[in-house]
Order: structure tokens, then sequence, then C-alpha cells
């Protein structure tokens, strides 16, 4: 008679069958493959992704799923698992249909009584791959803008340090793409007090929008904080558009109107200016001697009451801007005296 403590044996059976079930049920692709690539064992997973049933994998090899991996590349993927005991890699898996989709595979070494096995785990990683073929998209579209028009756009840390610097108009500063990373705000702009009392607020937690010169070069500056989940400022980003061109062409436009005024000032000739509406837009020092009507009070007003003696022509001057002829009509103007 032979007497045999069978409880460890239950013990061990069930939890080899609990290893076996819970492989079997497991959401990622579950294989084993011998020293040559042969497969052992795929999960439902991997066969429900595969299209294949598990008699048609085990005639298959790895190299029949990946058309990455070809077979004479396999032996050297063997050695590497030996050596290293698990490799993780993103490759593609095809299924029977002839259809590829991208997986991240964790290849094990395993060696159990004298025999040698690869188990390996691929996740689909789909999902992924096309988040960051967008998140590429959108980021190659945002350089494209970037670099087309006269911007700057760049972030810096808690600390102040910039950690992006792009933008076409950087070379407006003899700069190049990245070339300012690393390098602190506070030391670049040291001798520019108003740029650093902008970042300083900004880093504090406020939106700061304000112009400033780099270089000889004019800039319309916006500054927006970074928090994080605490709602504490982790850093800023800000962007930066050169008007330079704006601002000058500002410039030499008041220069000219001033240039105008002048001339318009000085010549002798009641000159009055209205717009469709008959409000003054333009009374001469002329038309201000004559009436006895301060410019400060002449502009913006109604024609017939800034010059009252007017009112009698406003049908005329209606006519004159519908059909825009030139009218010559002489009037006898009162002067200070005469209305004295």
């Amino acid at each position: 008679i032979v007497l045999r403590d069978v409880t460890a044996i239950s013990e061990n059976q069930r939890q080899l069958e609990l290893a076996r079930f819970s492989m079997e049920q497991a959401k990622t692709a579950v294989f084993w493959a011998d020293p040559e690539g042969r497969f052992l064992y795929a999960n439902q997973t991997a066969r429900k992704w595969l299209q294949y049933s598990t008699a048609e994998l085990l005639e298959m090899s790895v190299a029949d799923i990946n058309p990455e991996f070809p077979r004479d590349a396999w032996p050297a993927h063997w050695e590497d698992i030996k050596a290293h005991g698990m490799v993780r890699m993103e490759s593609v898996h095809q299924r029977k249909n002839g259809e590829i989709y991208p997986v991240e595979i964790y290849s094990n070494y395993v060696k159990y009584e004298g025999r040698e096995y690869k188990l390996a785990f691929a996740y689909d990683i789909s999902e992924r791959v096309q988040t960051a073929a967008a998140l590429q998209q959108r980021l190659i579209q945002l350089q494209s803008i970037y670099n087309s028009l006269p911007v700057i756009i760049w972030s810096l840390d808690k600390d102040g340090v910039f950690t992006l610097s792009e933008g076409k108009d950087l070379a407006s500063l003899g700069l190049e793409a990245g070339q300012m990373v690393g390098v602190s705000a506070y030391e670049v702009y040291k001798d520019n007090p108003l740029i650093l009392e902008q970042i300083k607020k900004n880093l504090n937690g406020e939106f700061c929008e304000y112009e400033s010169e780099v270089e000889g070069n004019n800039y319309h500056s916006f500054l927006t904080p970074i928090f994080d989940e605490n709602n504490e400022v982790r850093g800023m980003n800000g962007l930066a558009i050169n008007v330079t061109d704006k601002k000058r062409a500002e410039e030499e436009l008041h220069r000219l109107r001033n240039y105008l005024s002048n001339i318009l000032d000085s010549m002798p000739s009641v000159l009055i200016g209205v717009d469709a509406e008959l409000s003054v837009t333009l009374w001469n020092s002329a038309a201000q001697r004559e009436t006895g009507v301060a410019v400060e009070k002449a502009l913006g007003q109604p024609l017939d009451r800034a010059f009252p003696r007017l009112a009698i022509e406003m049908d005329r001057v209606r006519k004159a801007i519908r059909t825009r002829p030139v009218s010559y009509t002489h009037l006898t103007l009162p002067t200070k005296e005469d209305e004295c």
C-alpha cells in the first residue's frame, strides 16, 4: 500500500490551472515560442487580434505574423533575449486578412526543466500611435505657422530659464531656434527692466501684454502663466510679435499728418473738412482766426453748428460729397470784431 499526501499536489494543480486561466483571459496578447521562434501557445486575445485559430498559430512562427521581422533576424534576437533576460521593442503584427497594426512587445527569456522558451506580451498601441501622429501633425502645422510669421514663441520654467525658443523672427535678433534653451531670462534681460517686470508678474500668475524694444526691434508680447495640478505656477509661455514695420509706418503716418497739418495751418485761406455725416474733421488756423471758433471746439461738431453762416450751404455740401464735383463759393466770413 502506497500512501501519498495529495493536499500539496492539489494546491499546485490549482495554482497551475489559475495561472493558465489568467494567461488565457489576459487582455493583452501572450505568446510562448521555442528557441527557433515557433509558437507553442497563443492566448485568446492573440488569436482574436491576429484572426488565426490555435491550430493555425501552432503551425506558424514569429516571422509569419511580423513582416518587419524576417526569419534570418531571429537568431540575433534570441541571443539578445538570453543575454538581457527581457527585451522591449515596438514593431507591427499582421492579421490573417493582411491588416497591419502597431504593437509594443516585451520578450522574456524563460528556462524551465532544462528547456528554453520565449514568453512574449504584445500590446496593441494603435491608439497611441494615432495620437502621436496627430500631435506630430499639429506640431508640424504650428511650426510652419511660427516659422513663416514675424513672431517668437518661447517658454520659461518657474526659475525663469528658457525651455523653448522658436520662431522666424529669432533671426532678427541674430538667434537660431532652440539657442536660448537653458539660458536664464533674468540674465538675458538684466538691462531691460520693462521685460523683467513683466516676467516676474507672469511667474506670479498674472497675464501680461506689453510692448518693448529689443535689439532695435519693437515687439508686442503676450505672456501666459502655466499652472500645475495644484494651481501653482510652474512656468510661462510667451508670444512676441515683431511690430517694428507697423510702428515705423505709424510714426511715418504721424509725421506726414503733422507735416500736412502744418501746411494747411500755414495757408491764408480758410480750409474746412467734413466727413459723410457733415461733422468737422479739419479746421485750420485761418478758419479759427476768421470765425473765432477754436479748433478744439470745432472738430467733431456738425458743420452748421460750428459754422452757422454755412447752414444755407448744407445741401450743396451734401451734394458735393455724393457727386464729388469741384465747387467754388464766395462767402464773406464774420471776423471777431464783426461778432462783437
